[in-house]
């Protein structure tokens, strides 16, 4: 516990706030008390109010403040606790200075404990950048696990759940939800989504597109009193929802293709890694590559394709391309990044 030989206790280390010390099982001390505030992760029940662990009714009984995505529903979860804890909001929209109060009540010393409108937080959740903050100001940041809809709909699925990819909520059109449902489509484990009942069926149509005879499943309500999961084929989910428009909370699983994706013919296309790869636009190299980098990588110029921008853009086009290349040869390019790599 020596600092620097000196002999003087080490603060950082021995200060814990006493609500933490209590709420992990170790007795109060008053001297590790007067610091810095502890910020609770909390899991939530998804409907049913039984699901909420006993670690998590103490936790919310006994923080100061608890900052919280919906306060009208998380209200009614504090009043059955019987807990009184100063109720903030703080959702997608909330602004800078929102976040700023409330590292602020942690730096005075009060705990604060984090929750969704249902199931875990920072889990496709406003509650990430608050989570980061915290660790960043060196504010101890405590999970309390519980409900999380994406398990809770994996474990009643009857697919193979040993890895998977979460994509939450999609974007409602564009380049980027053509790139995610893209992926989906090739992804070897279960794709997990996130969706509002009036944009379901377009997700499963779109789906259809891209994975047709895929199955899937559609977790409605989950732990509420009108729960339903149906399986089927995206097509016969799409028709059923299409015909009978769904309400509440939706978690869409879809069936992995169970083999790894192959990789393109090379035929001159040239993926991105960094995540825009479907995003693809014909370029025309003006030269060959002209020198190796130190990473073995090779440089070219680059015009971009009139007919798609309506006008000529230079960049660079950094890849593992062959250095014989010869001018007019035509690859495709990720757009967002000008980035391409044959590995």
């Amino acid at each position: 516990m020596d600092q620097g030989g000196t002999g003087r206790p080490n603060r950082s280390r021995l200060f814990v706030s006493a609500n933490r010390f209590r709420l992990l099982g170790f007795p109060c001390t008053p001297y590790l008390s007067g610091m810095a505030g502890t910020l609770y992760v909390v899991a939530t029940p998804l409907g049913n109010l039984g699901d909420l662990s006993e670690r998590a009714g103490q936790v919310l009984r006994t923080v100061s403040v608890v900052a919280a995505e919906d306060t009208r529903r998380t209200r009614g979860l504090l009043t059955h606790l019987g807990a009184a804890p100063q109720l903030l909001s703080y959702h997608a929209h909330s602004d800078h200075k929102r976040l700023q109060s409330l590292l602020q009540i942690l730096d005075d010393g009060r705990d604060v404990a984090l929750v969704s409108d249902a199931g875990t937080p920072a889990i496709s959740d406003p509650g990430t950048e608050l989570v980061a903050a915290a660790r960043e100001a060196g504010i101890p940041v405590v999970p309390i696990p519980g409900p999380s809809a994406v398990a809770t709909a994996l474990s009643a699925a009857g697919f193979k759940g040993d890895r998977y990819l979460f994509l939450g909520f999609v974007p409602r059109k564009g380049a980027e939800r053509a790139r995610l449902l893209a992926r989906a489509a090739q992804e070897e484990w279960c794709v997990v989504f996130f969706e509002a009942p009036p944009r379901l069926s377009d997700l499963l149509t779109d789906l259809a597109k891209v994975a047709p005879g895929r199955r899937a499943v559609v977790a409605r309500e989950l732990t509420k009193l009108h729960e339903e999961l149906r399986m089927g084929t995206v097509e016969e989910l799409g028709q059923y929802y299409s015909e009978s428009p769904p309400r509440g909370e939706l978690t869409v699983v879809l069936e992995g293709t169970g083999a790894p994706a192959q990789p393109p013919d090379w035929d001159g296309q040239i993926r991105c890694q960094r995540g825009h790869w479907p995003e693809v636009m014909t370029l025309t190299p003006v030269r060959n590559p002209a020198r190796r980098e130190a990473d073995g990588t090779y440089v070219s110029h680059l015009v971009m394709d009139e007919d798609r921008r309506g006008a000529a853009c230079t960049g660079q086009l950094w890849g593992g391309l062959p250095n014989d290349m010869p001018p007019g040869t035509r690859v495709r390019l990720c757009a967002a990044c000008l980035h391409a790599s044959t590995r």
